[in-house]
């Protein structure tokens, strides 16, 4: 065949299964390939309103003029020849798999749901060379599901990483990833530094850990705002100071500090007298959940406010998550102190390295107290969780620099009566929107 012929054949081919690959002119960077794989549906939406939204993705994706799209055929045909599941414990894998079968350099994937009268869509955008979540994008609206593709431009150059609002209105967006923002605010009392947490739907909980953490199941959570780090010794010394406040630990004798492997009541172990070396940038110990109900009826009298808090279990783990659908968002000795490398005590907040939304300490270094009672998780799709509605045991999460890695893990639980307190439990605020 001549060789002028054999190129315009080839051409025909490589047109067929990826659609405008020859608008890459000579001298132009080449574009990438990206596979978009229908959403998964979630609670109250059908195959056909998710295969809408998939749609309203697919050209919004066009619109960027970015990336060479895979045929919707060329995905289906793998899917339905591999059985692969497109969502769920293996999301990531089957994401990087389809995308090296299909050529592709990055694959979109995602859920829909209907909470109520309001929509709510999650992306992630794979990179199928590092097999990693590269970024997030959500987006709530309240519209009818025809609707809903109007929206998606924005969200979908939030999730490829590009400015603009190509098709779209940036107004309608919910709340804008911190992922791509880093958006953060700093209140004026104590200087507490937060982060802001996208609404978003993820899936809670491990099948491969403790029996309290089963079963997977998908939560949707609205946005909020977190503390960027734990409450500091310095932060409750303030508030000591201007309140003459005395916790449990002061008035009760004490608080469990670890002699050896054994954890004994220490009559003398406060706040300011963990048992160990401490500065004012270290987080605050030895206070019981109740402690932290003063601490946050303080801070926001002094704001006039009532929307500080402790973070539920589920906006917790969907902050320290991060996007990520490990046992942890990294490796446990770059993230956090616990029991191999912390000397046996806590340490200033902020020094590992934080997860994808910015947070530090997420796991490691103090466990965390949570707003929830202690329970048994649903096994269906919920909105916002609350914990349980009765029981004595409050929830903490995050491990700390007394346990050993099987701890630290995005999914574990911990629990105590409320008035309990030790060295290596403290906490971080929340305040709602």
């Amino acid at each position: 065949m001549h060789s002028g012929l054999r190129i315009l054949v080839l051409n025909a081919l490589i047109c067929l299964v990826f659609p405008g690959w020859i608008d890459s002119q000579p001298g132009q960077t080449p574009k990438s390939v990206l596979a978009v794989i229908q959403l998964q549906e979630g609670n109250g939406v059908t195959t056909s309103d998710a295969m809408i939204v998939t749609t309203g993705v697919e050209e919004s994706v066009l619109r960027t003029n970015q990336y060479i799209l895979v045929e919707k055929s060329q995905i289906k045909k793998i899917l339905d020849e591999q059985k692969y599941q497109q969502l769920g414990t293996c999301e990531l894998e089957c994401a990087v798999q389809i995308g090296k079968q299909l050529a592709a350099t990055k694959v979109v994937i995602g859920n829909l749901a209907r909470l109520g009268d309001r929509y709510a869509i999650q992306l992630k955008l794979i990179d199928v060379e590092s097999a990693q979540t590269v970024n997030i994008a959500s987006l709530y609206k309240d519209c009818k599901i025809g609707d809903l593709p109007d929206f998606l431009g924005a969200v979908v150059n939030q999730l490829l990483g590009l400015r603009g609002e190509v098709g779209a209105r940036a107004e309608d967006i919910g709340l804008v990833s911190p992922m791509a923002t880093g958006q953060e605010w700093q209140d004026s009392v104590t200087g507490t530094k937060f982060v802001l947490i996208p609404a978003g739907v993820f899936d809670m909980g491990s099948n491969s850990g403790d029996p309290d953490e089963k079963p997977i199941h998908r939560v949707s959570v609205n946005g909020f705002w977190i503390g960027k780090y734990e409450v500091s010794v310095g932060q409750w010394r303030q508030f000591s100071t201007e309140t003459g406040y005395k916790t449990e630990a002061e008035k009760s004798g004490g608080a469990y500090v670890l002699v050896g492997k054994e954890w004994k009541m220490n009559p003398g172990a406060y706040w300011d007298k963990p048992g160990f070396g401490q500065t004012d940038e270290h987080p605050v110990t030895c206070v019981s959940w109740n402690d932290t109900q003063h601490y946050i009826e303080w801070i926001n009298k002094r704001e006039d406010t009532d929307k500080y808090r402790l973070p539920t279990e589920a906006e917790w783990e969907y902050a320290c998550r991060a996007g990520s659908t490990g046992s942890r968002y990294g490796d446990q000795g770059e993230i956090a102190w616990y029991w191999d490398n912390s000397g046996q005590s806590a340490h200033s907040v902020g020094k590992k390295k934080g997860n994808a939304f910015g947070l530090y300490d997420m796991l490691g270094n103090v466990w965390e107290w949570c707003l929830d009672l202690y329970g048994p998780y649903s096994s269906g799709f919920t909105s916002n969780p609350a914990g349980a509605s009765s029981g004595s045991n409050r929830i903490f999460r995050g491990g700390s620099w007394a346990y050993y890695t099987q701890l630290l893990r995005s999914s574990d639980r911990g629990y105590e009566m409320p008035s309990c307190r030790y060295v290596n439990i403290g906490f971080r605020l929340v305040k709602t929107n």
